[in-house]
């Protein structure tokens, strides 16, 4: 996709005099590098405002620098000098909820800002995807707060679709173009297709995948099936089902479905491990016996709900503060997925619901000798190679 910068936002903004558009402020119009200030942040800033979409005034970096450690590019940032308000007013969409810190901005970024996807939970992703990614994220962050802190509460970043996006904080604003080329919802709907069923605006991999999971469990042990896509929201996606009844199906739960493992065989079976205490290899063995619940079967006589599958857990334990001294050992826990369907709970949809069992079956346990020492004190680091 092409990379878009500030100075395409004129080519798709209204002229002046356009019915339904704001003039250009003869403020901004008049306005002069002079005449504003910006933060110094070890930027070379341009000489001259640069006028966006005939709403803003921003002045840009003049050359490709690194600010905290994040590289800033030139003509895809600029810091606003005016017109912020009627700007936001415009073009702005609902503000979303920033990333809690900075660490945060490569796993918070691809649920709300650069897929449309009901798995972010508000934001852009109620409606598309903003083509904002989190490298375009943080340095327009960066730019705004001079640091690689911030606090949350204090950060505002604000979706503008093909006009790029807004971060405030503290009094300083900072636009940014977009590092895709985007287009308005009614001309780019995002489809996918699961099982024939064309599904629109939902790009996550993880909801489709599980989506792949719940919808053959809903029709073989339920008797509801899906037939057609009908709408998302900011958490979920409506389908119609042979029930006159809309059913849904939350992004977070979908994504969950796809947690578990289904096959018996991959879960069954022999498994070795090492420890640094001995050169003895130590075995375990889970059966199906083991496991509480039948994948692919109700977990209760109510029939409410269904075994998705499990997942396996190695968990190490000691005896006493010492392991080296002790021994240690391993505990083989199994959790069970469940998932739920109740068409009584709505009127007008039927809930599902997709979890992670709290009681883990513990299906096999490994216990390891005490090391071959006369001082088992004097080993070093002893520690489980699994």
């Amino acid at each position: 996709m092409r990379e878009t910068h500030l100075n395409d936002f004129e080519d798709v903004s209204s002229s002046p005099g356009d019915p339904g558009k704001p003039e250009t402020s003869p403020a901004l119009e008049n306005l002069t590098r002079d005449a504003v200030s910006v933060p110094d942040r070890g930027i070379d800033w341009k000489d001259n405002v640069t006028r966006i979409a005939d709403l803003l005034a921003v002045v840009e970096p003049a050359e490709k620098t690194t600010v905290k450690g994040i590289s800033v590019e030139p003509a895809t940032l600029g810091y606003v000098v005016g017109g912020l308000e009627a700007y936001r007013d415009e073009v702005g969409e609902k503000s979303i909820q920033p990333p809690s810190s900075f660490s945060e901005i490569e796993s918070w970024a691809p649920h709300y800002v650069e897929l449309t996807t009901s798995a972010s939970g508000g934001g852009p992703g109620e409606t598309w995807g903003m083509g904002i990614t989190a490298s375009r994220l943080k340095q327009a962050i960066v730019l705004a707060t001079g640091e690689k802190s911030f606090r949350a509460a204090d950060l505002t970043v604000t979706p503008c679709g093909k006009f790029g996006f807004i971060v405030e904080y503290h009094g300083d604003a900072v636009v940014a173009a977009p590092e895709m080329d985007v287009s308005a919802p009614e001309s780019s709907l995002v489809t996918s297709e699961v099982a024939g069923i064309e599904i629109t605006n939902e790009e996550d991999s993880g909801v489709l995948d599980g989506l792949r999971v719940v919808m053959p469990v809903l029709e073989e042990q339920f008797g509801i099936e899906i037939t057609e896509f009908d709408h998302r929201d900011a958490n979920a996606l409506y389908f119609t089902t042979d029930q006159d009844k809309l059913i849904r199906l939350k992004g977070t739960h979908l994504k969950r479905a796809t947690n578990p493992t289904r096959d018996v065989e991959a879960l069954t079976g022999s498994s070795t491990y090492e420890t640094v205490f001995t050169d003895e290899e130590h075995t375990y063995e889970v059966t199906e016996d083991d496991l509480s619940h039948t994948v692919g079967e109700y977990a209760f006589s109510s029939k409410e709900k269904v075994t998705l599958g499990y997942t396996l857990r190695e968990k190490r334990i000691q005896r006493g503060l010492y392991p080296d001294k002790y021994g240690a050992g391993v505990h083989v826990l199994a959790q069970p997925w469940f998932l739920s369907a109740n068409p009584d709970k709505h009127d007008d949809y039927i809930s599902t619901r997709v979890y992670g069992s709290n009681c883990k079956d513990r299906v096999a346990e490994v216990e390891f000798d005490t090391p071959d020492t006369e001082n088992p004190a004097d080993v070093e680091n002893p520690r489980l190679s699994i």
